[in-house]
């Protein structure tokens, strides 16, 4: 059983600081036995970020809209494990109105980062957390999981607008607030599950060193930084015109190879 303190001097070692902002997608199972289970590994996060933002993903894309017609912050569970589940109704959180893309949000100014995600008309609107995330370099923690599960890169296409990631029309959703009360808001869905191939880019990134990787529990973090993935990202799809993401081959050499960490911003 791995304690509290056992998760907060891993997660420490694996380079996260007490101001960071962290995106956690993580594996309960793969961390393994915790004492208190995912409430204790959220715990580790907060006491090591004793001045920073811890944000988990609360999605509930696979029920809403398709079998739930209403996204309720207060009731609709998480479709992401049980440390998503968790952290969606913990009374020390704020969990953002995305009605398919919702997070939860731990500690500092945590209020105001979820705020306007109502606004939101996309999965990872770059308007939203992802333009958040970028704004504080936040830190992208991968505990036990690949890349297929980095909503970050989701949002960085969206941003350097890849084609073919969106559907064109916007569905209808009502949302009900913590106070019960309901809007409407309408957002885009993805248009194809992309994101089962974004472990093609995970080479890359450990060819550049913008991935170190650490163990934590039974698990190994993946740990990048969100402006370094989001710029070779860039310069990569500004490369090419394909659809790099519609099957699971490696990425052309030829479209990053040359690239220069240090001069490309």
């Amino acid at each position: 059983m791995y304690t509290k303190e056992e998760l907060a001097a891993q997660i420490r070692t694996a380079g996260i600081r007490n101001d960071d902002t962290v995106m956690l997608h993580t594996s309960m199972r793969a961390v393994g036995p915790v004492e208190g289970g995912a409430d204790t590994l959220i715990d580790a996060f907060r006491d090591v970020l004793s001045d920073g933002l811890l944000v988990i993903p609360t999605h509930t894309w696979h029920t809403v809209p398709r079998t739930e017609p209403v996204f309720d912050v207060r009731s609709s569970v998480p479709c992401t494990g049980i440390v998503s589940q968790i952290a969606a109704f913990r009374k020390d959180g704020v969990r953002s109105l995305h009605p398919t893309h919702s997070v939860a949000a731990f500690g500092k100014d945590a209020r105001s980062f979820v705020d306007g995600e109502l606004n939101a008309s996309s999965p990872a609107d770059p308007a939203g957390i992802t333009g958040k995330l970028l704004a504080r370099n936040a830190k992208m923690f991968l505990l036990g999981v690949g890349h297929d599960r980095n909503t970050m890169i989701h949002g960085i296409e969206e941003m350097i607008d890849v084609p073919e990631r969106l559907t064109e029309d916007l569905r209808d959703i009502p949302v009900i607030d913590e106070n019960g009360d309901e809007h409407m808001t309408q957002v885009r869905r993805h248009a194809c599950p992309i994101s089962v191939y974004y472990p093609k880019f995970e080479p890359i990134f450990l060819h550049f060193g913008l991935q170190r990787e650490y163990p934590v529990g039974n698990a190994v973090a993946k740990v990048c930084e969100s402006r370094e993935i989001c710029r070779l990202l860039h310069y990569i799809e500004g490369r090419t015109d394909q659809n790099l993401c519609r099957d699971d081959a490696p990425v052309d050499e030829m479209l990053w190879k040359d690239y220069d960490r240090q001069n490309f911003a």
